[in-house]
Parts: structure tokens; sequence; C-alpha cells
């Protein structure tokens, strides 16, 4: 019976996990071009939730319900991803929306003790880093540089004591 129960739990784990890759990383949801915002947070939820990380959606109600661009889901994935990796003890991602009359960013800060990205992850993130010293460990950041680019958002990466703060800003073209 326990044997069954933890085979289950693993299944259900591994299931949630790769839903959010299949989203982050790949063609889900087909040829959808819009998903709601709050489609990225149950999968962040579900991706969050048996580890040492915390989501923290600061997203209001009314913007959830938002339909956005499916690439600016990948990209709000993308960015929580990175800053739960930067969390080796546990911590938080907190993850907000900010709507200007002439910007739309998104921000996904994560805290806790010892966060911190390595410098290498932030030269991948800011494309700096040479494409032959592209490692598995550093292909999500890069990946993410590129999504920034694709989409249209400049991203800037602040860190500060317990702190790393990924922004990702786009102008609207009028």
């Amino acid at each position: 019976k326990e044997i069954l129960s933890l085979l289950s739990k693993s299944s259900a784990e591994a299931s949630c996990r790769l839903r959010f890759f299949r989203v982050a990383f790949g063609q889900a949801s087909g040829s959808v071009e819009i998903l709601p915002l709050e489609e990225g947070k149950g999968l962040l939820d579900s991706f969050l939730k048996e580890g040492r990380v915390t989501l923290d959606w600061q997203v209001s109600e009314a913007a959830s319900s938002v339909s956005v661009p499916k690439g600016t889901v990948k990209l709000l994935l993308n960015m929580a991803l990175i800053a739960s990796e930067a969390l080796p003890r546990g911590g938080a991602v907190s993850v907000m929306s900010i709507y200007h009359a002439d910007e739309n960013s998104f921000e996904v800060t994560a805290r806790g003790e010892d966060a911190v990205l390595k410098n290498e992850v932030v030269s991948a993130l800011c494309s700096d880093l040479p494409y032959e010293k592209l490692t598995p460990h550093l292909a999500p950041a890069y990946f993410l540089a590129l999504l920034v680019r694709r989409y249209g958002f400049s991203l800037s990466v602040l860190q500060n004591s317990g702190l790393v703060t990924l922004r990702a800003t786009t102008a609207y073209k009028r």
C-alpha cells in the first residue's frame, strides 16, 4: 500500500513537471496563440509544490484572468524557473505583473538565504555568453534570453543580499 502511494505521488509529480516543461520550453497548447496568465500560475504552483521554494503570486485576480500571447506565459515560466534555481536553500518566488500606460512588465523575485545567480547564468541571461561555453545548466538562461528578444522584451537582472529580481519589460507600440 505504501509503495503504491509513493508510486502514485511520484507519477503525479513527474506529470506536473512534464506539463511545466512542455509549456516553458516546447510547443504545448498546440496552435493556441493566447493563454490566460492563470494557466501560468497553475503550472508554477504544481512545479514548485513539492520543493523548498514557494510561489507568491502577486498578480491581481483581474490580471490573472487576462489572456496574453503564449510567448508571454513561456517567458514568465522561464523567469520563475531561473529565479527558483537562485534559491539553493529554498525560499519564495514572487511574480508580479505591472501595467503602465506605455509599458508592460513582469517581475519575478527570488527571496531566500543565499539567493544568488552565478556569473555565468547572468552572462547567459544578458546574451554575453559565447555559444561554445553553453552547458546544460546554462541552457535555460540562454533560452530565456532568446525568448526576451523574440517577444520584444528587455530583461534586467538585479541582485542584492538574499534577493534576485528578473524584470522583463516591453513598450507598447502605438
